[in-house]
């Protein structure tokens, strides 16, 4: 992986964006690899091969999936990230790893780590307090760093502009249910994050849809404790 990160700007929420396993049109050489325009050859970069979509870290379940290299971007949008969050519950605890996945048009590519650690609310702060009525589960959490490759704050995605502390603050919520209140087909979830700033005085005025995944049951509760796994909805270019 590359130790320089470009250092962005703003970050601009893209639509959901093809994934295309290699350049169209390209001539491929005797070997696979891609010739350009020019006739000359892509021979890929290590642990990621020309005309493979993403680099052979990216794990199997998203990298068909997602578009490691920006070709839905805009022309002026060369980096593209996604998440991926993995853990588990209890009935009063929540665990979870998220993987913030970067990667550029030069076929770099960089993972930042948090922890998100999250218990239910102990004030009458409830799904409808961020309208997501079709939630079943909602959890205030704080989220700080494992790992950073990148070397960005991420501070307006988590909207705390001004945090120096490396600790983000929120509520995650899943809706797990279908509207006749039985339990999604293959224990489909999607997750909701709101963001609050380190204070928890200002708030991102909205829940975001943050990943859509599953939520599995480890017992005969309907419910936690569970087993997480979800991906973001799309990639964010900027």
């Amino acid at each position: 992986m590359s130790s320089t990160f470009p250092t962005p700007w703003c970050l601009v929420l893209a639509g959901t964006l093809a994934c295309t396993g290699s350049e169209q049109g390209a001539p491929a050489s005797d070997s696979g690899a891609l010739a350009d325009d020019t006739g000359e050859v892509d021979e890929g970069v290590p642990g990621w091969p020309a005309g493979q979509n993403c680099p052979d870290d990216v794990p199997e379940e998203v990298a068909l999936l997602w578009d490691c290299q920006a070709n839905g971007c805009d022309d002026d949008e060369d980096t593209i990230y996604y998440r991926l969050g993995y853990g588990e519950s209890t009935g009063d605890t929540l665990t979870l790893t998220e993987e913030f996945w970067v990667f550029n048009r030069d076929r770099e590519w960089w993972v930042d780590s948090f922890l998100v650690e999250g218990s239910p609310p102990e004030d009458s702060t409830n799904v409808s307090s961020f309208d997501c009525d079709s939630c079943e589960e909602i959890w205030k959490y704080q989220r700080t760093w494992i790992e950073s490759q990148t070397g960005y704050g991420w501070t307006r995605t988590f909207n705390d502009k001004d945090n120096e502390r490396g600790v983000f603050n929120g509520y995650m919520m899943f809706d797990t249910h279908t509207a006749f209140g039985d339990r999604n087909p293959e224990d489909a979830a999607l997750v909701y994050a709101v963001h609050f700033d380190s204070d928890w005085d200002d708030w991102d005025k909205g829940r975001s849809e943050w990943g859509r995944g599953t939520a599995s049951p480890t017992s005969e509760a309907d419910g936690p404790p569970e087993t997480y796994w979800y991906k973001s909805p799309s990639g964010s270019c900027f």
